[in-house]
């Protein structure tokens, strides 16, 4: 394990890109911006608390966030819109490779690219559902593999194998052509994350509505207080 891994809160910048097939349905910026802020599912900002094995994501303005609990290999997401409902997600199970035996090619190698001062390389990983490019600094913002070694949702762990670091900068492009995300690392507070962070609220699983989910997701309800 390494030394040391960071502990604290990264802050990124969310931005987008238009693919020349968007642009030539008459789609522009603008209007897919509207499109996606009236249905509440984009921010321009994302924020990721880290200790250990358990991470905190929350996107400002829409009610969302995501815990994952290392411990238990799941990743717990909460929306506004359905406040007493919870997303149960297996992350050791990978649905494309699973269903499909589409398997992931991961590649590793340098850049020019420079972000917050640091000389970045860069890690691809490609499968049928897109491509991820993950940019970081060898040593910089230090996360341990080891830690997420059976997150295999989104492939994750394959990223964190080749660098051991959190990234500075994520381009996702959708096998849809249609749309390139980019986020940008803006802001870094090392501190101590408390554990409370990542308390869980009770719930009881949702059978029902868990038998119509994909096989690495369960609904869960919350139990209200009295």
């Amino acid at each position: 394990m390494l030394a040391q891994n960071f502990e604290g809160s990264l802050s990124y910048s969310v931005d987008f890109e238009l693919t020349p097939k968007m642009k030539e349905k008459g789609m522009t910026k603008e209007i897919v911006m509207e499109i996606m802020s009236k249905d509440g599912g984009f921010s321009k900002v994302i924020n990721y608390w880290y200790k250990k094995d358990n991470y905190l994501l929350e996107v400002p303005n829409t009610g969302s966030k995501s815990i994952y609990i290392g411990e238990k290999n799941t990743l717990y997401s909460f929306t506004k819109e359905n406040p007493n409902t919870i997303i149960a997600t297996d992350v050791t199970i990978n649905l494309d490779n699973q269903m499909y035996g589409n398997k992931p090619t991961v590649s590793v190698e340098d850049t020019d690219e420079v972000i917050l001062g640091k000389k970045c390389k860069r890690v691809t990983i490609s499968w049928s559902n897109g491509t991820t490019e993950y940019y970081f600094s060898p040593g910089f913002l230090p996360m341990d593999a080891k830690l997420y070694k059976d997150f295999n949702h989104n492939m994750w762990n394959a990223y964190l194998e080749k660098s051991n670091a959190l990234p500075l900068r994520i381009v996702k492009k959708g096998s849809n052509d249609y749309l390139t995300f980019i986020m940008n690392l803006q802001n870094i507070d090392e501190t101590r994350v408390s554990k409370k962070e990542f308390d869980l609220p009770e719930m009881v699983i949702d059978e029902l509505n868990s038998d119509f989910m994909p096989a690495n997701q369960k609904a869960y309800t919350k139990i209200s207080k009295k």
